[in-house]
């Protein structure tokens, strides 16, 4: 169940930088493959986590990474901000693709005090921006929306907006796009 589910990717998916990872070696010299509680795995390689300690990544291997680099699975496995991609944007934002096709995208996000992004819009893509965590402000022409944990707010394609964070404390929050906003964005210059 989702018990064992949660267990294997404790155990497996992000290990401590020296990874308990077990080696079987078969006939071949590039026949070396890890595994993961005895089962074969993908090494990932290594990443950092949201505190920001080194870790190396190990999949099993029924997982397998897809065109668009979201982790597909042939059994439902939950993905979180620990197993999935990471990448920073404005030096200081943290962003996790948890799910990242071409049709739709969903990302956590995580934006410090006083930080933000700049003034643009999407001319396919609809978002929904959902805060997890802290307060969000979402800036438009001539009037800004902030709302709270639980709240979520709608911009359709076209419409300039600026998400920022104007509280004293992080937020963190959901953004789902439809169809995803690669390659679909115009910077707007004041």
């Amino acid at each position: 169940g989702l018990r064992a589910v949660s267990s294997l990717l404790s155990a497996c998916a992000w290990q401590s930088h020296q990874p308990r990872v077990s080696w079987s070696c078969g006939e071949g010299p590039d026949s070396r493959q890890p595994t993961c509680r005895g089962r074969p795995a993908v090494d990932l390689g290594t990443g950092t986590n949201s505190l920001g300690r080194q870790m190396c990544r190990i999949l099993p291997s029924s997982r397998r990474a897809s065109a668009f680099g979201a982790i597909m699975s042939t059994e439902p496995i939950p993905v979180d901000a620990l197993t999935a991609e990471h990448y920073v944007w404005g030096n200081v934002c943290d962003g996790w693709h948890l799910l990242k096709g071409k049709d739709l995208s969903v990302i956590q996000e995580r934006v410090p005090p006083g930080a933000g992004e700049t003034r643009h819009f999407h001319s396919r893509a609809r978002q929904f921006f959902f805060v997890l965590s802290g307060t969000a402000t979402i800036e438009f022409n001539e009037t800004a929306v902030e709302f709270g944990p639980g709240k979520g707010l709608h911009v359709p394609p076209g419409t300039e907006h600026r998400f920022s964070n104007r509280s004293s404390e992080a937020v963190v929050f959901l953004v789902i796009s439809s169809p995803t906003t690669a390659g679909d964005r115009t910077d707007v210059i004041s």
